[in-house]
């Protein structure tokens, strides 16, 4: 069994991706107040990519499951998915991790096996701060605790209880904000991340078990976008009139968010048509989805390699635009050498670690 190719959801990589890429390196010193609140907007590209996850992991899972107990056991779907996962995820962030330490890149010899272990979320919600270049780490060990959990559910609970248990996450996320004991928590912390993967996952779920034509992903889809885009827009409001409201709608506005997001991954798993279709098929976009994981990774720390070339030293200091785009120009050409000298070789290992066929 091959993972499905979804090429529209590799745009919408590339849009998740430009959310932090923004806000990190937009020049927002200088910006008005409103000006720095709309770049501060760009974190919700997270929220897309854990709803991206919870969507392509959770059908990777089911369709896996199908075979268990007529080609497979779950013992094997589950070795193999971790290897598959540890393959794509790890060399390229271990190593990286690796040359930040050796360079003295604070504060990551300090917290290396923080980091390492995927435990950095827990961490920023004991320290409550963002540390410099790496406090983007969260949420790659929000992910990775995720992946680490979500199959022992997907694949060994009675099949008629999966969909209790995506409901589940889909309520202890809200709840969880709303009763966390820190705004770090609230944010940083798998549980309190759970209900935008859950989303995702229904939607896989929805996609796995009903017709390619099914009224009920069709009425889900509707009901998503509609809710989603609703409640995004009222707390989005909230949040450019006074930030401090947007953080007390904080526990209901993540979930409108990953609605108006679920309907967009399913649009662009069943395909956008006409003008939209096109744009989100547009190569160059793709491409920047297709090494999204990288320019997540690397883009903070692409001022500081620019600050380090002399070629920036002449430049003027009233041409914050022209740096942020050297800034997102290095990143984009890092992340495609770290895909094709890294993570592609290191990716066509997992064909050695094939799931079974249903």
């Amino acid at each position: 069994m091959t993972e499905p190719w979804y090429p529209q959801l590799q745009a919408l990589r590339a849009l998740a991706v430009s959310g932090p890429v923004v806000m990190h390196l937009w020049p927002t010193d200088a910006s008005s107040p409103l000006e720095a609140r709309i770049v501060g907007i760009g974190y919700l590209g997270v929220d897309l990519f854990f709803v991206i996850s919870g969507f392509l992991i959770t059908g990777i899972l089911l369709r896996a499951r199908s075979a268990i107990g007529s080609t497979t056991t779950a013992v094997t779907v589950i070795g193999r998915f971790y290897g598959r996962r540890a393959l794509r995820i790890f060399p390229v962030y271990w190593l990286l991790l690796l040359v930040l330490a050796i360079a003295g890149v604070p504060p990551v010899r300090e917290e290396f096996w923080w980091m390492f272990l995927y435990a950095w979320n827990l961490r920023l919600a004991d320290i409550a701060s963002w540390p410099g270049h790496v406090s983007h780490f969260w949420s790659l060990a929000v992910e990775e605790q995720f992946y680490l959990a979500w199959p022992l559910l997907v694949l060994l609970l009675p099949l008629r209880q999966v969909p209790v248990a995506i409901a589940a996450t889909c309520v202890l996320g809200p709840l969880y904000r709303l009763f966390a004991p820190s705004p770090w928590h609230a944010t940083v912390l798998l549980p309190a991340c759970v209900d935008v993967l859950g989303i995702g996952a229904l939607l896989a779920w929805l996609h796995h078990t009903t017709p390619a034509d099914s009224a009920a992903r069709r009425r889900f889809t509707a009901v998503a976008l509609a809710l989603g885009l609703a409640g995004t827009a009222v707390h989005l409001a909230l949040y450019l009139r006074d930030a401090a409201a947007w953080f007390t709608a904080w526990p209901l506005a993540r979930t409108s968010c990953a609605l108006l997001f679920a309907g967009l991954v399913d649009r662009a798993a069943t395909g956008f048509k006409g003008t939209a279709g096109r744009v989100a098929e547009w190569q160059p976009l793709v491409f920047i989805g297709m090494i999204s994981y990288g320019i997540y990774l690397l883009h903070p720390l692409t001022a500081t390699l620019l600050r380090l070339h002399r070629f920036t030293g002449s430049m003027p200091t009233d041409a914050p635009v022209m740096f942020f785009l050297l800034q997102v120009s290095l990143t984009i050409g890092l992340a495609a050498a770290s895909w094709y000298l890294l993570e592609k070789p290191v990716n066509s290992l997992r064909r050695h670690l094939p799931y079974p066929r249903p």
